[in-house]
């Protein structure tokens, strides 16, 4: 005979995170407990019955289960109790004891050493936020953590809207800058697992530029070429970004050196589509966003519901004699910016998002489910430096020797950064409504806070 248990997350149940429970007749009862860097092993002999149950769990360091299932079940059938939280599973445990063995109880009791729902965690994520929002001068920030590839956190602090007091949660949508390079990277990689497009395959100009060198930014192609819209608003048209990309001088013989290229990945955007003979838009959202159920995000603005973004408190970006285009209404000693469509250059930085749907993302690039999008053979290709530190579409550096990917963002005053540390199942996405903020420090910070 042969008794199970098994919890863990509905949404994403790991193995790692289901526990079996076998009656293997171990010799007498016992516990041992072993901390590690990715968290607490517990080894448990429960000598309550005969036979006695043995226990062999492994919780994360931080872990927080959300939407907790215990399955408890044997030849005779089986119940499912779900728990939201440590009270709860200790009121379960006690009534449940009225009505199975006296080893079932002991069991579930031990799940409360086993799977804590750690809020402390998400409560010293939400202080390193607000500390943040008073620092750095943010009306709000959305913010998704993951590790051991499961969701800690996932919340909005402060204000979307400063005008309306909108809050900011988790699902406000905000323009994701530059993170909008690794959207395209990964609709550009499933085109060439699909033998849509080649990493060998060349724009129609001379000197050639493979696909590859646009997306390691080694095309020699200026970063925002002889264009004004940071200033002007006026964002070039597919037509046009491509008769420049033909004609245009390079800064360097491509392959020789690495310069990061908005216009490069725009062009690499334009190729994408042509090829396929499709526009942009749709592409990523059928191959990437709808797949990932990404569904509150998007390639291109104006977005629904997205939330407003602000200059720095009595400053313009770049200066007040020629500041960047969109000044708008000056609001609590801010200037709310203007949204411009960018057009053409949307696969560089146009892309909108949630932290809620960024989260979708990172548990993707850490390898979790998405298959029908990319192979995890290419996925960890990702992580592997092509040309001085960069992947594809990722900048690889290192935090306390340890090895990163990570990517900024900046479009009209709304800031992103992403962070991941793939061998321990770390992701994080800051996403942020003001140019006064550094998501990049922010980020760094939860990190050191969840890795150490």
């Amino acid at each position: 005979m042969e008794s199970r248990i098994s919890a863990g997350c509905t949404e994403c149940c790991h193995p790692e995170r289901s526990f079996t429970l076998r009656e293997d007749r171990p010799p007498k009862g016992g516990y041992t407990g072993q901390r590690s860097g990715s968290g607490l092993k517990i080894d448990a002999t429960l000598g309550v019955s005969t036979p006695p149950v043995r226990i062999v769990a492994k919780r994360p360091s931080h872990g927080i289960w959300r939407n907790l299932v215990i399955k408890v079940g044997g030849e005779a059938g089986g119940l499912t109790i779900a728990v939201v939280g440590s009270w709860i599973c200790v009121f379960v445990a006690g009534v449940f004891m009225r009505f199975t063995h006296l080893r079932m109880f002991a069991v579930l009791t031990g799940l409360l050493v086993v799977l804590p729902i750690n809020k402390a965690v998400a409560a010293d994520i939400d202080s390193m936020i607000d500390d943040a929002l008073r620092r750095q001068s943010i009306p709000g920030v959305s913010a998704v953590v993951i590790d051991d590839h499961q969701v800690i956190y996932s919340a909005g602090r402060g204000l979307a809207d400063i005008k309306t007091a909108r809050p900011m949660t988790d699902r406000t949508v905000m323009y994701i800058g530059s993170l909008s390079k690794i959207l395209t990277a990964v609709l550009a990689l499933r085109q060439v697992e699909r033998s849509a497009l080649a990493l060998t395959d060349m724009l129609d100009r001379q000197p050639p530029i493979t696909m590859l060198q646009l997306i390691t930014h080694q095309s020699g192609l200026p970063r925002e070429g002889n264009f004004d819209y940071w200033f002007s608003g006026g964002f070039p048209d597919v037509p046009t970004l491509a008769a420049y990309v033909a004609r245009a001088p390079l800064d360097f013989e491509p392959g020789r050196r690495t310069r990061y290229s908005n216009i490069g990945f725009a062009a690499l955007g334009g190729l994408i589509a042509e090829r396929a003979n499709r526009d942009f838009e749709a592409l990523l959202r059928t191959r990437v966003l709808e797949p990932l159920a990404m569904h509150d995000s998007g390639a291109r603005g104006p977005a629904p519901g997205v939330a407003s973004a602000y200059s720095p408190p009595g400053q313009l970006i770049p200066n007040s004699n020629r500041p960047f285009a969109g000044v708008g209404a000056k609001i609590a000693g801010r200037h709310l910016r203007i949204y411009h469509d960018a057009n053409a250059m949307s696969p560089a930085f146009g892309a909108y998002s949630t932290a809620s749907d960024m989260g979708r993302l990172l548990l993707f690039l850490l390898g979790q489910g998405g298959e029908d999008v990319l192979s995890g053979e290419m996925r960890t290709r990702m992580f592997k430096p092509v040309a001085s530190n960069r992947g594809l579409g990722l900048r690889m550096e290192s935090i306390n020797g340890r090895p990163v990917a990570r990517h900024g963002g900046w479009f009209a005053a709304y800031r992103s950064h992403l962070l991941l540390e793939p061998a321990r199942g770390i992701g994080i996405v800051i996403l942020a409504n003001s140019d006064s903020a550094s998501p990049e420090a922010i980020a760094e910070e939860v990190y050191q806070a969840i890795a150490r």
